[in-house]
């Protein structure tokens, strides 16, 4: 168990090089922007009907490790149809990288590996925001519904308010209509008022207008009595003086 453990240890040790030293070439790569134009020749597109490889990452003893398995493009729109792995191969690259990790050997895939590490930490960084994306659009989208049901039920409100000004409208018209025959009928009522008034006014006066008719009549003929005594002859005088 011995040399098995201290296998282990040697073997971690290198993969913690191994990491560093490759963490470190990818940062010089992306300071002077190599990163690009390398990722496109290796992960460049294959004609069709040509036999590649593909490099997936496995892990061996708590390593990860790229393998190599061939595979070929169909004729049709250049797309992979299947993998063509080939065990053997896979074994002796397995085998290799793990060598090279327990002896602290430079690796001639370790750009390779750091590349796809990056890759599919991407990967999961962009799974990971279209989930974060999605959990902040179903709020969004329940707050949407409700600004929409808010809406709709503001248009319905605004509707029935615009009916109920225009039964409100169409009282007014008919109120006015009702005020201007209210105020001719009190215009009429006013003269006929004013005629009672005076009516009253002259019946009030009628008993004094008799009593000053009866004292102008009896003063007429008072003084026609005297105009008539008067204006009698002489003789008719004498003569009720003799008989007197």
């Amino acid at each position: 168990m011995g040399p098995v453990n201290a296998r282990r240890d040697s073997a971690s040790k290198a993969d913690v090089r191994l990491e560093r030293k490759l963490r470190y070439k990818f940062a010089r790569l992306k300071a002077k922007g190599q990163l690009r134009s390398l990722y496109r020749n290796q992960y460049a597109k294959p004609v069709a009907g040509q036999t590649t490889t593909v490099s997936t990452v496995q892990t061996v003893s708590g390593h990860s490790v790229l393998t190599s398995e061939p595979y070929t493009l169909t004729p049709i729109g250049g797309k992979r149809v299947g993998v063509q792995a080939d065990p053997q191969r896979a074994a002796q690259n397995v085998n290799g990288v793990t060598g090279n990790l327990v002896e602290g050997k430079p690796l001639h895939v370790e750009l390779q590996v750091l590349l796809l590490v990056e890759q599919q930490k991407g990967v999961g960084v962009s799974v990971q925001a279209h989930e974060d994306l999605v959990s902040e659009l179903t709020p969004l989208r329940e707050s949407f519904a409700h600004v929409q049901t808010a809406l709709d039920q503001s248009v319905a409100e605004r509707k029935q308010l615009w009916e109920i000004l225009d039964q409100v409208q169409q009282s007014r018209e008919q109120l006015s209509t009702e005020l201007a025959q209210l105020r001719e009928q009190m215009n009429r009522l006013g003269s006929i008022y004013s005629v009672d008034k005076r009516l009253r006014k002259v019946e009030y006066n009628l008993p004094r207008l008799n009593g000053q008719m009866e004292l102008l009549k009896k003063m007429h003929l008072t003084r026609t009595t005297s105009l008539l005594q008067a204006q009698a002859p002489s003789c008719f005088r004498e003569k009720d003086h003799d008989i007197a």
